[in-house]
């Protein structure tokens, strides 16, 4: 219609106002460690870093100040293997301590969440990664415990220029572990042998797998003399 005669062509100003509501995006990270493969019985563990680009979102809800935590699940296998379960830190290290003589695997879900909520349709948890945690099996040494000590009357004595004929008091004897020690001539030696035959009380014993001086020499003398066998030990395979 135009101004014309002082006329107007422009409404009042009308005032609104534009509010854009914040929704919480999905916090992200990459789960670098991948796998972990360690030795039975090793106690502690810790690996910096297995988590990495860890974000809780856009730029605007990092200088927000958003907390962040990981959640580690168990999916698969044995939670006898750990003394402390597996964890990590918000800064991605990831943390557990393995039973002592426990070996095998578990397999391990990990999610990133964040305190921003879900109003609005917000997401505060990332998409799941796994990772697995092998232990493995390491062959401990073989523990006895001395049930059985004692001396052998004199009279069990090799025969002259035979090291494996042996007569030992009535007993079951085979496959028993027995140490020897020389006496008189040079009772610092000692053998260990297992006994192969056992008729009565005679019994053969096999060539020495072990020996030892106590005066520190390593020297095996033949001279011949009284053994005394002082120790019966099970068989220990």
């Amino acid at each position: 219609g135009g101004t014309l005669f002082e006329n107007s062509d422009m409404s009042d100003a009308v005032v609104f106002t534009i509010d854009v509501q914040f929704v919480n995006r999905a916090p992200t990270f990459l789960l670098t460690g991948g796998n972990v493969t360690i030795w039975e019985s090793s106690g502690s563990y810790s690996q910096n870093l297995f988590a990495s680009d860890i974000s809780v979102g856009p730029w605007q809800e990092v200088e927000g100040g958003q907390m962040r935590a990981f959640s580690v699940v168990r999916v698969s296998g044995e939670a006898v293997l750990f003394r402390t379960p597996p964890s990590i830190s918000a800064e991605g290290t990831l943390a557990f301590s393995l039973n002592d003589y426990e070996n095998g695997d578990a397999t391990f879900e990990v999610t990133l969440s964040d305190d921003g909520g879900t109003e609005r349709g917000g997401v505060n948890a990332s998409s799941v990664h796994t990772f697995q945690i092998v232990s493995q099996a390491v062959n401990q040494r073989p523990t006895f415990n001395l049930t059985q000590s004692s001396e052998v009357a004199a009279g069990a004595v090799l025969a002259a220029g035979n090291r494996s004929a042996l007569s030992l008091p009535p007993g079951d004897w085979l496959d028993k572990l027995i140490s020897i020690q020389h006496l008189p001539a040079a009772p610092h030696i000692v053998e260990t042998r297992r006994v192969v035959t056992n008729a009565g009380g005679d019994v053969t014993v096999e060539s020495p797998f072990a020996s030892f001086s106590l005066t520190g020499s390593a020297v095996h003398t033949d001279a011949m003399g009284v053994y005394y066998p002082y120790a019966s030990l099970a068989n220990g395979g």
